[in-house]
């Protein structure tokens, strides 16, 4: 299958049409360091070596070696903002570099977070503060209930303290849920568009569209049309 695959890749890189293409870079550990690169549109692997490092030099000597008898320019480079991933891009081939999905999230929830949690402490410490004084309400009728004899005149109204006490409660244990609601509702998104930015290793299955490696060398209908700018890209 490697023998096939690398005579196919030749035969088939002769004839392509020029293309501008995205490389999405990762790096996985199965268990020692693998750089992988990504033509997104059409899943296309481009690599998926194991390496020594991952440094700059190791990342571009392997990128360059990828692209040898490919008809593509690379105009982009997407993943995190390592400058072992980052450098190549920009150097070797003078292409834009945006960083992946996982940035733009972080940069987001860095301006909510802190004070969401903040929210959230807040309100649990208002329930833990509301159940000490019911739990005190009750305590005080129950010892006031034990006296023998009981104190003359009219008993204390403990009914009405504790149902105040228990409304109290009632509305801190929605304000700590509305918090954490609140919480999870920033976190969505970001949890929603996270998708795993792992390719699949040598050995691993066929995707269901069994051609899709081959989308890369023409514009076969299953492959989306190649923008001539793709911004913000995530493997």
């Amino acid at each position: 299958m490697v023998a096939i695959a690398s005579e196919q890749r030749a035969a088939l890189g002769q004839h392509m049409a020029h293309r501008q293409i995205t490389v999405c870079e990762d790096e996985t550990f199965p268990p020692q360091v693998c750089l992988v690169a990504r033509e997104p549109v059409s899943g296309f692997v481009l690599l998926e070596p194991y390496a020594a490092n991952r440094q700059a030099a190791t990342w571009t000597q392997a990128l360059r070696a990828a692209l040898v008898g490919l008809n593509v320019t690379v105009i982009q480079g997407t993943g995190d903002e390592a400058t072992a991933l980052c450098r190549p891009v920009e150097v070797e081939w003078a292409a834009h570099r945006s960083p992946d999905l996982f940035h733009g999230q972080y940069e987001v929830s860095k301006a909510t977070s802190l004070s969401l949690a903040r929210q959230v402490r807040q309100a649990a410490a208002t329930v833990v503060a509301a159940q000490a004084v019911v739990a005190a309400q009750r305590a005080t009728r129950q010892a006031y209930e034990e006296q023998s004899p009981r104190p003359r005149g009219r008993p204390p109204a403990f009914t009405t303290r504790i149902d105040a006490a228990l409304s109290d409660l009632a509305q801190a244990e929605t304000a700590h849920i509305q918090a954490q609601a609140r919480q999870g509702e920033a976190r969505e998104p970001c949890s929603s568009r996270s998708r795993p930015s792992r390719c699949l290793p040598p050995w691993s299955a066929p995707s269901s569209n069994n051609s899709f490696p081959l989308c890369i060398w023409s514009a076969s209908p299953r492959a989306a049309p190649m923008p001539s700018r793709v911004t913000d890209c995530a493997s």
